[in-house]
């Protein structure tokens, strides 16, 4: 005789993500959060009982609406990147003098601003740009931005998702066996121990 029971099982699987920590514009933490919450309205407006399921469209507009006040945000944030600041930082700025102006001997004098031309401006001297200087002010540029509050410290992230919980699965192979009831005690169960 062969096996009555087949047994299965069917293992736990899941997938790890795993993500650094690292520093992001206040900026666009703030437009993730927005979107995270239009998307949370949207799920709960559209499907009340069931969760974590958005319609598409809603989807597609919550993206195209976000993504035109991210391009903006992103605009503003490169018109003083580490680069342009690290530039300003190590440039010396051309002092502007003021040089009495002579007209006529009876008319009061007067200041003006003279254009900065190559002739009328010190000679400059090219700075040394070594590694060091560089970094420098790239850092100061960097401690800048984090003291102003545009950077948002974002912690590690790990997050384990399961994708298929375990299972077992009985199945009988035998054949369909029928045990007629007892005389005498209609509708009392079957005691099959005995």
């Amino acid at each position: 005789m062969g096996p009555l029971i087949r047994i299965t099982t069917e293992p736990l699987q899941m997938v790890r993500f795993t993500q650094n920590a690292r520093l992001v514009s206040s900026n666009s933490v703030d437009i993730e959060r927005r979107k995270a919450l239009a998307r949370h309205i949207s799920m709960h407006r559209s499907n009340p009982h069931t969760q974590g399921s958005v319609p598409v469209g809603d989807l597609t507009k919550i993206n195209r609406a976000f993504s035109h006040s991210s391009a903006n945000v992103a605009a503003q944030a490169q018109d003083l990147s580490f680069q342009q600041i690290a530039n300003r930082s190590a440039q010396p700025s051309v002092p502007v003098v003021k040089q009495p102006v002579s007209t006529a001997a009876s008319a009061p004098q007067t200041y003006s601003e003279p254009a900065v031309t190559a002739s009328a401006a010190p000679a400059i001297q090219d700075v040394n740009v070594n590694p060091s200087t560089s970094y420098t002010a790239q850092r100061g540029a960097f401690e800048m931005r984090v003291a102003r509050g545009d950077l948002t410290y974002l912690p590690p992230l790990v997050m384990t998702v399961i994708t298929q919980r375990p299972q077992v699965h009985v199945e009988y192979l035998g054949g369909f066996n029928y045990v007629p009831p007892r005389d005498g005690y209609p509708g009392s169960n079957i005691n099959l121990f005995t």
